[in-house]
């Protein structure tokens, strides 16, 4: 009888371990579904941070690639999301029946020597609607190194202007811009400088320009991309 007992307290322990990590992974399942990691060259895993309490939810996944130097500015980056997140939280009254709530999730791109990540950052104080923003990493395989709007100005002197000129012509044409035109963001938004060009991906099709909300047209605008193919960049 007692040998009894012991198996199927030993079976129970199995089915909570099971279970425990059965949850954990699925997770990472649901997550790795969202994005489009098939065959990368950088053939990342998904890391996971997650820190629930009665005050606060923060999920954040992010890629760990086989390049350290890559690893190790992502890493530091999501830590200081989450670090800053959790400093303005602090002291802030909680509305009842709510939680301040913090998720970042992210896609990727490849290009020749190229991988992108794009990392959507939503942050929820419990205002009218959450705050969203969007950090970009790129890098090349081949140089071991970080690519940055200041490479990319290393390689062509003119690409900010050739970047302005074609995300103003792109976006005035854009449905919502003209629903919610205001020709001092759209004017400001694609000015020629680094600040406005900083977020873009190494994709197939061109390079990525990604404008965030209220960076060339009202909230209620959303997001927006530019495509600009490579042959008009003369970076590659």
């Amino acid at each position: 009888m007692r040998k009894k007992y012991i198996f199927i307290a030993l079976l129970f322990f199995c089915f909570l371990i099971c279970t425990y990590y059965g949850s954990s992974y699925n997770n990472i399942q649901e997550v790795k579904e969202v994005f489009n990691i098939a065959d990368l060259k950088a053939n990342c895993d998904i890391k996971e941070i997650k820190d629930i309490t009665d005050k606060h939810d923060i999920s954040v996944y992010y890629p760990q690639s086989s390049y350290i130097n890559l690893n190790t500015v992502i890493e530091d980056k999501m830590k200081y999301y989450v670090d800053y997140f959790k400093n303005e939280i602090e002291g802030l009254s909680l509305t009842e029946g709510r939680k301040y709530q913090m998720q970042i999730t992210f896609s990727s791109y490849e290009y020749e020597d190229y991988i992108s990540y794009v990392f959507e950052i939503l942050e929820d104080y419990g205002g009218a609607h959450p705050n969203t923003t969007i950090w970009t990493i790129s890098y090349n395989i081949k140089e071991d190194k970080i690519v940055d709007m200041r490479y990319l100005v290393d390689k062509n002197k003119e690409i900010l202007n050739v970047l302005s000129q074609l995300s103003y012509d792109n976006l005035k044409n854009n449905e919502k811009i003209k629903e919610n035109y205001v020709e001092n963001m759209l004017l400001n938004g694609t000015k020629a400088n680094e600040e406005n060009f900083l977020d873009f991906a190494y994709t197939t099709e061109g390079l990525k320009i990604f404008f965030e909300r209220y960076s060339v047209a009202p909230y209620s605008s959303g997001e927006f991309t530019v495509t600009i193919p490579y042959d008009k960049l003369n970076i590659i």
